[in-house]
């Protein structure tokens, strides 16, 4: 987390304030750190990240839209051809659930009703590690280098 975003999150909860000097209350009432580590994933990682009837539920969702008939206005046409070549990836070396691409469509789909909004979490979640916030850091952010509040 930035120290752009500990202090967004200090204006947007002033209970926060009231917790200093106890940096690693706040670290831990702060969300952790979340990076992407590239991470590909097959069907069968599908399958055992969502379960058979969940997973099979996704794949079939993915299958569909890439030979379905969508009309010239809908918001994902021109992405169809692209989406239906990664599905072949899918089944052999997988995709990389951290890639900026891929993250970006599987939301869309989401959004716009194509897949379930929880089983691309899931899916994405494949791809993410999190790392709980330092007190470290924390200080960092509400502190001026003279010790004074920055917040």
């Amino acid at each position: 987390m930035s120290t752009e975003a500990i202090r967004a999150a200090f204006a947007a909860n002033p209970a926060l304030a009231a917790m200093i000097p106890d940096w690693q209350g706040i670290a831990d009432a702060l969300p952790p750190v979340v990076t992407l580590r590239e991470t590909f994933v097959t069907e069968r990682g599908i399958v055992n990240a969502l379960g058979i009837m969940e997973g099979e539920t996704f794949l079939q969702a993915l299958e569909s839209f890439a030979v379905a008939d969508l009309p010239a206005e809908h918001p994902l046409k021109t992405y169809q051809p692209g989406i239906a070549r990664q599905l072949a990836w899918l089944k052999r070396d997988g995709l990389d659930a951290s890639s900026s691409t891929v993250r970006m469509l599987l939301d869309t789909m989401a959004a716009l009703g194509l897949l379930d909004a929880a089983a691309v979490q899931a899916v994405k979640a494949l791809a993410e590690e999190q790392q709980p916030l330092s007190e470290y850091d924390v200080r960092r952010a509400v502190l001026n280098d003279d010790g004074s509040l920055a917040i």
